[in-house]
């Protein structure tokens, strides 16, 4: 997997809003509903599904292969709801984009295109995910976060390569085959004193083990994908440039709703907001981070650090030493493009509605496409009043956990979650 990390759902960086400064017109969200579309991806998955199980079936114990295949048919299921309810883009540019990628990578490399299945997903992180069937599921956010055609093809190669070496495939059987831990914990909570401490050290040791795994498997995936992508005419050098956008990625701070935009988009006529939810000085009262000290997370990392991933393929190919990239061409800008404004759309479709109305005051904030997110902003303010009328809100909109929200977030929910429904409606009409 390219990167695991919770869905970054607000970043705005005004570097990414100059580069889109030539698209003024009013955007039209991305069709996601085409039946047919639907009809064959899930017809395609089926088949690649069944394929893989008829073939491990005589490699693996008739136990193992009963519950590898219990899991892949709830696994399917699962999936096959994901589709039909749309969280998969069928645009043609984008999907003969990936396409043409993913051709350019396996003729040089003598591999049948055809056992891959490409989705891309509505998810905007910079993710992508290759499952055993052959799937390989490229978020959305991969277009915006990535520069050009070069560095998504070095994520398809990392993909390709983790289906290639099989992780996912020893990965299951190593699960349905272990039962050691779950036997040790059933002694652990059996026996009397001191049990807790001995659960956690176990669980420690048990994450450790699966995350050491990980890590080897990551810097398996990244060896063998370049070894994919230096066969084809992709630039060297944006193999490494896509890790280090992936670093940034992890590391770039998330914006923050300003006071004023807050006091300027709230504040209409008839909604009353207690200035002390605007004071510092009350939110300076509240811890906003606590460091988890029973786990060592950098032992539990599942990727090793990008710095130490790309020192490791320099070692091992000089090549990528030379600093050079290839220009981004117009097709793959309005790609782009599509991707950083499919947020707000997706978002609200995904019924995240306390999120997707953060992101539109964000991008009004910093002059974005402000009426176009105005709209967004309206459909999110008429979902949450109607949330709050049916006592449902929460299902909506976050709860206020100040150890996981900067002061931003947090004092953006507090306005939210203390407007009442008739403050509520006065906004809704408001920005209808």
């Amino acid at each position: 997997m390219w990167s695991i990390r919770k869905t970054l759902i607000f970043i705005i960086s005004l570097q990414y809003i100059g580069v889109f400064s030539a698209y003024t017109q009013i955007y039209i969200p991305l069709e996601t509903s085409d039946s047919l579309q639907k009809k064959e991806a899930i017809e395609i998955f089926q088949h690649s599904v069944s394929n893989f199980l008829r073939s491990l079936k005589s490699e693996v114990k008739r136990n193992t292969w009963s519950k590898i295949n219990q899991n892949s048919v709830a696994f399917s299921r699962d999936y096959q709801n994901q589709i039909e309810a749309n969280q998969f883009i069928y645009d043609k540019r984008i999907i003969g984009l990936v396409q043409n990628i993913l051709t350019e990578i396996c003729l040089p490399n003598n591999l049948n295109f055809r056992e891959f299945q490409i989705m891309v997903s509505k998810n905007h992180s910079l993710n992508a995910f290759c499952l055993p069937y052959g799937t390989i599921v490229l978020h959305l956010g991969v277009f915006h976060w990535l520069q050009n055609e070069d560095q998504v093809a070095s994520v398809l190669c990392h993909e390709v390569a983790h289906y290639l070496l099989k992780h996912s495939i020893v990965s299951q059987i190593r699960t349905v085959e272990d039962n050691k831990i779950q036997k040790q914990t059933r002694k652990v909570l059996n026996s009397g004193y001191g049990k807790t401490e001995k659960a956690l050290t176990l669980y420690r040791s048990f994450l450790y083990e699966n995350s050491e795994l990980s890590r080897r498997n990551e810097l398996q995936a990244d060896s063998l994908g370049y070894i994919l992508y230096k066969n084809t005419n992709y630039n060297s050098h944006d193999y490494k440039i896509a890790m280090s956008r992936m670093e940034l990625y992890d590391t770039v701070k998330i914006d923050s709703l300003k006071i004023s935009t807050l006091s300027q988009l709230f504040g209409i006529e008839g909604v009353e907001i207690n200035p002390y939810l605007f004071s510092n000085v009350e939110y300076s009262k509240i811890d906003f981070y606590v460091e988890d000290k029973l786990i060592n997370k950098d032992s539990l990392l599942s990727h090793p650090q990008v710095k130490i991933r790309i020192n490791y393929l320099e070692s091992l190919f000089p090549e990528l030493k030379q600093n050079s990239s290839n220009l981004v061409s117009e097709l793959y800008k309005e790609i782009s493009y599509k991707a950083f404004m499919e947020q707000a759309p997706n978002l609200f479709n995904s019924k995240y509605y306390g999120d997707c109305l953060y992101l539109c005051m964000l991008h009004i904030q910093n002059e974005f496409q402000s009426e176009y997110h105005k709209v967004w902003m309206s459909k999110c303010l008429k979902e949450i009043y109607l949330a709050r009328k049916s006592y449902t809100l929460i299902k909506y909109i976050d709860g206020l956990d100040p150890k996981v929200q900067n002061i931003a977030y947090y004092r953006f929910l507090k306005i939210l979650w203390e407007l009442n429904i008739d403050e509520l409606k006065l906004l809704v009409d408001y920005y209808s």
